[in-house]
């Protein structure tokens, strides 16, 4: 799927997501409050990768998308809605689906010291494709 493609999906899904972007710069988060500014923003960061494609600073080219769904599912004790967890990553015009499988590990190991953090109750990571594919 080509990544403004991927967008417009996301931007316009009638699913209620609840999405973070990842930039080298800044972390911005959508949700059905401000879901019309998604689009023109991530278009704009799509624009500025392009600008570091042949960067040797390879980091400033990579823009990150994690998307959560609350699911209509609720734990049968604490009544949460259970959560959908997927994401990908994209670079040099190229959207990298990651695996359930990659997200749970990525969610589940402390960034600075390598260590593995308790699962979060209620939650479940699917593959970036079979979300897309769901909206």
């Amino acid at each position: 799927m080509e990544t403004d493609e991927l967008v417009q999906r996301i931007a316009h899904s009638k699913k209620s997501l609840f999405i973070t972007v990842l930039t080298a710069n800044e972390v911005s988060t959508f949700g059905p409050d401000n879901i019309e500014h998604f689009l023109p923003w991530t278009l704009v960061q799509l624009a500025k990768l392009q600008r570091h494609k042949y960067s040797k600073n390879k980091k400033a080219g990579v823009l990150s998308l994690v998307i959560r769904e609350f699911t209509a599912l609720r734990d049968a004790v604490t009544g949460i809605p259970i959560k959908r967890i997927a994401g990908c990553f994209i670079q040099d015009g190229e959207v990298h689906s990651l695996t359930a499988g990659e997200m749970r590990q990525a969610f589940l190991t402390d960034a600075q010291t390598g260590e593995p953090l308790d699962p979060e109750p209620n939650v479940t990571f699917i593959d970036f494709e079979q979300l897309v594919a769901q909206l």
